[in-house]
């Protein structure tokens, strides 16, 4: 009652209220809400708080919750409603799935509640699987550190002094996001269920602890995510990854089509401008040729003029040659003519009388003219005609990868070592299901180096000699189902029950239940085809892959920006190259321009020599 006391005072005190039982309206609904994989006695738990057996429960193959069920338990004047609710980690994914839904239908119906975690064990060893269902559920619906309770099941009250400080540092280390310590782990010993004083006694062991929880509001934040989920996600992505790959593929192809037809508009827009440059010059070129062969032909022309006119000069000389000969000869005439004179008057002197006589007259005239068990352990033994080697080798599965990657090197030594042998797989089981995390190892052991019939023995261990009359029919039938390419039937599946370890008797009755087994299997030779691959190995392979699919889209995205760079410069030196040349046509084109006027002011300068020497040579004459 001080218990019940004590946890009415803590939720008053954080501000939740209590209703009246008078009180018809209810103004808050608390629950207490027990979460665990299948196996670990959620159901036990329940109905011990309880006081009766509301919930079933049995020892079974396989799972026996599978939806969501509560009762309404009175505590003092605080009411809880107690969720038994499926197991989240089960053998087969569709399972997983709908456990899922029954989680969030729990939370939903009373999301201000105090969580209660229970961990199996088995030999003491806090099982992988259930550390991976914690930390999903608590990533989903983040728990509260006031409100939540860890419980390690069904533990022998034979056990190492320091267990519980250990196993408080394991959870520590491997549960995500939550202070694990003393107050609010708890460690619950196994118990006859048929004793009414055991059960009061663990009833007790458990209000201890949830009246130190105050229920708090869970609000989910994410969907319950698995390894096998976040593999799917993984692979999901990488197909995303690839299509995203091949979207940005056509684009950038699209992209470099464009660039490549803008580049070729714009080659081909230079080249229409060189070519009407080209046609420019040519027709520059032409029309200084037809320059040049007017000016020639003019120049000829001038020079057929020249010619006439130095012909008309020579002529003009010779004709006055001509005259001043015959000018002197002329005046030869007029000196004979006036020494004529003197005579005629000398002798006029003399004939004065007679009658003179008419004197003659000369006329002259002129002319003119024009151009990550740690190691592999065996001992040889002596049955009957044979001599075997036994290995005691690590189990594959563990919380830890490191770990997982040294026990898959292990193996390997083994098989390696003898590998004409015969291969005994145990199974563990919880409240016997068997465990998850041995279907997956064995399947992927039996992957790596695939098991012969005649060489492989499948024992169930471990099991109460109280059991279902079915169970061993209906375990086979489960493992004829979730064990992989593999025959399973009643000739290599072997049931050994729990015994007591001190007890020397029930030992050689084991080992004479071993021996008659093994005997009736030969040694096969098992190679080894691949790497053993458990769904941490394929989550990583797949998150190399995503790593690998997103380094092939930068590379993709750098190879495209290299080319767009590398078209750019090529488009840049071509555009360069054109302006150079465009450059230099122009200034071919201003060179001949200048060589045109060039030749017209010279044709010019030498046509005004031409004209005024003719005009000079005109002037002579």
């Amino acid at each position: 009652m001080d218990a019940i006391k004590r946890l009415t005072e803590s939720i008053a005190t954080h501000g939740a209220e209590i209703p009246d039982g008078n009180d018809t309206d209810t103004v808050e609904q608390f629950g207490l809400i027990i979460l665990g994989n299948s196996g670990v006695g959620k159901s036990f738990l329940a109905n011990v708080l309880l006081g009766r057996e509301a919930f079933a429960h049995k020892f079974s193959s396989s799972s026996v919750t599978h939806t969501t069920e509560f009762e309404e338990i009175e505590l003092g004047d605080l009411s809880l409603a107690v969720f038994n609710i499926p197991g989240l980690i089960e053998a087969e994914q569709e399972r997983i799935d709908l456990n899922k839904k029954e989680i969030d239908k729990a939370f939903a119906q009373r999301p201000n509640s105090i969580v209660m975690f229970v961990f199996g064990q088995q030999g003491g060893r806090i099982c992988e699987e259930d550390v991976v269902a914690f930390n999903a559920i608590n990533a989903a619906y983040p728990f509260q550190p006031e409100s939540l309770m860890l419980v390690v099941n069904g533990l022998s009250k034979k056990r190492p002094n320091n267990y519980e400080g250990a196993t408080l540092i394991l959870l520590q280390k491997l549960l995500k996001d939550v202070d694990v310590n003393s107050r609010s782990l708890c460690f619950l010993n196994l118990i006859d269920g048929n004793d009414p004083d055991d059960r009061q006694h663990l009833k007790e062991r458990l209000l201890q602890v949830v009246v130190e929880c105050v229920p708090s509001k869970h609000e989910k934040k994410q969907e319950i995510e698995t390894l096998l989920d976040q593999l799917k996600m993984g692979t999901q992505q990488i197909q995303e990854l690839q299509a995203q790959i091949e979207t940005e593929k056509e684009k950038y192809k699209k992209e470099i089509e464009e660039s490549q037809r803008v580049f070729n508009q714009s080659i081909a827009k230079h080249q229409t401008e060189i070519e009407s440059l080209q046609r420019a010059i040519q027709r520059q070129d032409e029309l200084y040729a037809e320059q040049q062969r007017r000016y020639e032909e003019e120049n000829r022309r001038y020079q057929i003029q020249l010619q006439e006119l130095r012909a008309q000069a020579e002529q003009a000389q010779r004709y006055y040659e001509q005259l001043r000969k015959e000018q002197e000869i002329a005046q030869q005439q007029l000196w004979a003519a006036e020494k004529a004179k003197q005579q005629a008057q000398a002798t006029l002197q003399a004939l004065i009388n007679q009658p003179p006589t008419p004197p003659r007259v000369i006329y002259m005239g002129g002319g003119g003219g024009r151009g990550f068990t740690h190691n592999t352990e065996s001992v040889e033994v002596t049955i009957g005609s044979y001599t075997l080697t036994i290995f005691n080798i690590p189990g594959l599965i563990e919380a830890e990868q490191e770990r997982i990657d040294l026990n898959k090197q292990e193996i390997g030594k083994a098989f390696a070592q003898r590998s004409n042998s015969i291969v005994m797989f145990v199974f563990g089981q919880k409240n016997g299901r068997i465990r998850g995390q041995d279907i997956v190892a064995f399947n992927a052991i039996n992957t790596a180096y695939p098991f012969r019939p005649e060489s492989l023995v499948l024992v169930v261990n471990g099991i109460p000699k109280e059991r279902p009359n079915d169970y061993e029919e209906t375990t086979l039938a489960l493992l004829q189902k979730l064990l992989k390419g593999v025959d399973v039937n009643n000739h290599n599946l072997c049931f050994t029950d729990l015994i007591n370890v001190d007890d020397p008797k029930e030992k050689q009755v084991l080992k004479d239940r071993l021996l008659s087994v093994v005997m009736n299997f030969t040694p096969k030779t098992h190679e080894k085809k691949q790497d053993i691959q458990t769904v941490i190995s394929e989550l990583k392979k797949r998150a190399d892959e995503i790593q690998e699919q997103q380094a092939k889209l930068e590379a993709e995205r750098e190879k495209h920006r290299k080319q767009m760079e590398e078209q750019k410069r090529i488009a840049e030196q071509q555009m360069a190259e054109q302006r150079r040349r465009e450059e230099e046509l122009r200034q071919r084109l201003e060179q001949k321009e200048k060589q045109r006027i060039s030749g017209i002011r010279h044709r010019t300068v030498q046509r005004a020599a031409q004209e005024a020497e003719a005009k000079r040579l005109r002037g002579m004459y």
